[in-house]
């Protein structure tokens, strides 16, 4: 699931609830029970391991930006 995630997210800043919304597009039929705070957990992991570069506010997916990290081969 978290290769999934990380290729949901750009290379340039997007609000994590855009990731999200387009992630529940994307696995609505493979992960039909997967919610938006599932998944908003699953795109937090990769940002604390520095995968993922965040901006703003953790707390909220709507305020948190994030970006794929620049030159990142993941």
């Amino acid at each position: 699931m978290t290769k999934k995630i990380l290729e949901s997210v750009p290379e340039t800043w997007v609000s994590a609830a855009r990731v999200i919304r387009e992630m529940l597009g994307k696995l609505s039929e493979e992960y039909n029970l997967a919610g938006d705070m599932f998944l908003y957990s699953r795109l937090l992991k990769p940002a604390k391991a520095g995968l993922v570069e965040t901006e703003r506010e953790r707390r909220t997916m709507r305020f948190l930006k994030v970006r794929k990290i620049l030159g990142s081969s993941h």
